[in-house]
């Protein structure tokens, strides 16, 4: 019986581990790290474009940042850029996200005032509906794969049962 929870419990730990994978692997066609200086202290993206239902999804931005029209990447400076920038969703010191709606799809570079671009700065982006699969397929990995290996340890750990001496076939 011992072997068998083992075996279930190492079955489900590496569903687990596939179902991680899986979620880890398609999240990281999304992930973007390329930036290209314009002007000294200025830098933008690569040219995104966005539609409707699209979020992008920014870690580790400095202080100062836009997502701004391509149109107004010109004219945009450190002290005009909330002007020009699209409005994020949330916004933190370490994540900003931007939802787009029908209003709002277009081209844009997502846009930073800085000294030295972040080593961790990422931006990803596309249908909201993807990225949250993303997620959570990841998340469900983790979850069965925790699991599997709680499984697998009570496997092992677990003691034979004591057989009654009238059990013992001689």
């Amino acid at each position: 019986m011992r072997k068998k929870i083992a075996i279930i419990g190492v079955v489900i730990l590496i569903i687990g581990i596939a179902v991680f994978a899986t979620g880890s692997y398609e999240g990281t066609h999304l992930l973007h790290r390329s930036v290209s200086e314009i002007r000294t202290g200025e830098y933008k993206t690569d040219n995104i474009t966005l539609k409707s239902g699209d979020i992008l999804a920014v870690t580790s931005p400095p202080s100062v940042y836009g997502l701004i029209p391509l149109n107004d990447i010109k004219i945009v400076n450190s002290t005009n850029i909330n002007k020009y920038s699209l409005k994020p969703l949330v916004s933190s010191s370490t994540a900003v996200e931007y939802l787009v709606n029908s209003t709002n799809s277009g081209s844009y570079a997502f846009v930073m005032f800085t000294s030295a671009v972040s080593s961790t700065f990422t931006y990803e982006y596309g249908a909201f509906s993807t990225i949250e699969v993303i997620g959570v397929l990841a998340l469900f990995g983790i979850i069965i794969g925790v699991i599997g290996f709680i499984i697998l340890i009570a496997g092992l750990i677990l003691k034979p049962k004591q057989r009654e001496p009238q059990d013992i076939n001689f």
